[in-house]
Formats: structure tokens, sequence, C-alpha cells
């Protein structure tokens, strides 16, 4: 049995992959998410004969969003890791919930943990190169620093980002990444955490949309909105304190194109108080979805405008 936490679900995806192969043998793998666990067909799955196969590897993605409070789901979850010849990959973003280690631990069974540690500036920026250059996509590395400089911190962004250039044999240099990414993400992004500013319902529900609709990750976006108001106001509290702009940028780490034009639209009208708490509104929305709390539909579509209403 195998578990397997860390930051970022396509780093958590790979790791799988890499075990099923080290595994090795004629194994049938099966694949279920917890966020919407059919626990007939996970039964039915379990239960049948494999005739072609050796054992069946199955993996439970997103573990910690099993019904794990319900008594009689956890008897037959419990029922399931007892059966033989079947090789369990347990997945999830973050720690593992203490009550699903303790169901897991407690059936004497042969554990092995993977914690997935978060890539350094250095790893991310290797992980890229070695992708565009497998993908025959010309770069230089000073573009490669650029890009990095806005999209550092999401792998599904870079992942999306980087794709556009593979699929469109697109030249990696800093022009196409202006034209391509930066124009586009870092403007949306803006223009994202100024409606929630405003707590302009009408312009997120329209916003919310069309983003989703190009990207396809709702999280995603709530962590840059997020990352994007601490920036805020992280920015705003050293201006009062008298630094400039390039030492803001120095301070925080960020590109100086970036903190202007933060800055340009929300530091003379944004209250402190408004800031924080759409810092922390969306940080228990993202606790929701990590949860299961929340899904995609129920946060664009109400929990956001609920809370918008509210402020």
């Amino acid at each position: 049995m195998f578990l397997v936490n860390g930051y970022d679900n396509l780093i958590i995806k790979k790791q799988i992959n890499k075990l099923i192969t080290t595994i090795g043998g004629e194994n049938e793998v099966l694949f279920f998410d917890c966020e919407n666990l059919n626990f007939s067909e996970l039964e039915l799955s379990v239960s049948n004969y494999s005739f072609f196969n050796n054992k069946k590897i199955i993996v439970l993605n997103n573990i910690n969003l099993i019904e794990k409070n319900n008594d009689y789901v956890k008897k037959r979850f419990e029922k399931f890791l007892k059966i033989e010849n079947i090789i369990w990959i347990f997945s999830t973003i973050n720690k593992f919930n203490k009550s699903i280690l303790k169901i897991i631990e407690g059936l004497n069974v042969k554990i092995k943990k993977i914690e997935l540690k978060e890539m350094n500036q250095f790893e991310i920026k290797k992980n890229i190169i070695s992708k565009l250059k497998r993908s025959n996509v010309q770069f230089n590395e000073q573009a490669v620093d650029y890009f990095l400089e806005y999209f550092s911190n999401d792998f599904n962004v870079i992942k999306n980002e980087i794709k556009k250039f593979i699929d469109g044999e697109i030249e990696f240099n800093q022009k196409n990444i202006d034209l391509i990414c930066i124009n586009n993400e870092v403007k949306d992004i803006f223009q994202m955490s100024q409606i929630i500013l405003n707590n302009d319902i009408k312009a997120w529900i329209e916003n919310c949309e069309n983003y989703i609709n190009k990207n396809k990750d709702l999280f995603s976006l709530l962590k840059l909105i997020c990352d994007n108001l601490i920036i805020l106001r992280n920015a705003i509290l050293l201006k009062s304190e008298n630094f400039n702009e390039s030492q803001i940028a120095s301070k925080l780490n960020i590109h100086p194109y970036r903190l202007k034009i933060i800055l340009k639209n929300n530091f003379n009208n944004t209250s402190m108080v408004n800031i924080n708490d759409k810092i922390k509104m969306i940080t228990e929305i993202q606790k929701g979805i990590l949860t299961g709390k929340y899904d995609n539909i129920s946060i664009q579509n109400y929990e956001i405008i609920k809370l918008l209403k509210e402020c």
C-alpha cells in the first residue's frame, strides 16, 4: 500500500505513474477519485476476479474527501482494504487526514509513505527546459527566467501556458511570452482581483465563466487571485513606510511590471480591511474545495456570489 501526498496534482499524478511502472508485471490498473466516488462501482471493481492479470492496482485520488464520518462508508472502506492481491495507492493534496490514517494504519499492512516536497526555482526551471527540448521548441534561458517571474507558484498554470507554445510550435522568447501569456493571464488575474475587491457580482459571473472556459481550473484561479491580493496588501504596507517601487519589488521578490500594475489600480482606493477580508474569504473557499465542502459549480455560481453579497 502506498500513500502519496504533495502540493500539486500534476506532480502527484507523475509520481503515481512512476509507482505503477516500478511495480511492473501484468497488472490491471483502476483509477477512482474520492471527490465523486461511487462505492458500488469500487466494490464491483475490487470483487471481480481478473483472469489475465496478476494483481489489481487501485488508485484512490483525493482520499481526504472520502465520507470518513459515515460509519457505513467507513466499514465498507475497511473491508475493501483487507482484500488480498490488490495494491492500493492513495493520494491527497497536502497532508493526509488523521482519521484516514487511523483506518489505514489499523489494518496491520505494509505501508510506504511518499511525501513530495515542493520544487525550488532551479528544479522548476530545469523541468520547463527539459519539456521544451523534448518538444523541439526553440527557447533561451533568459526567457524561462522571465516566465517564472510570473508563473512560479502553480504547476497547472505553468503546464497550460507551456502547452500553448508546444501546440503552436512557437519560439519561447520574451516577446512571445508577453504576447501569449502575460498580457492575457496577468491582466485576467488583475481584473478578477479588482472584481472581488469591488464586490461586483455581475462582473464576477461573466469573467469567471470566461476564465473557466479557457483554463478549466477554478482552484488555480482562486490561488492566483489570493496571491495577488497578498502582494497588494504587502506592497501597500511597504509603500506607507516610504519604500519606492524598486525596493518593494525586490523585497516581495516579484517582477517590477507586475507590481506597477497592482499598485496602479488599487493603491489609492482600497482599504486594508477590505483586502484582508477578501484574502480570508478566498482562503476559506480553498479549504472548502480541499475538504469536499465545495465543488467548482457551487463556487462559481453560488458560494462566492453569496459571500460578496455579505461583504
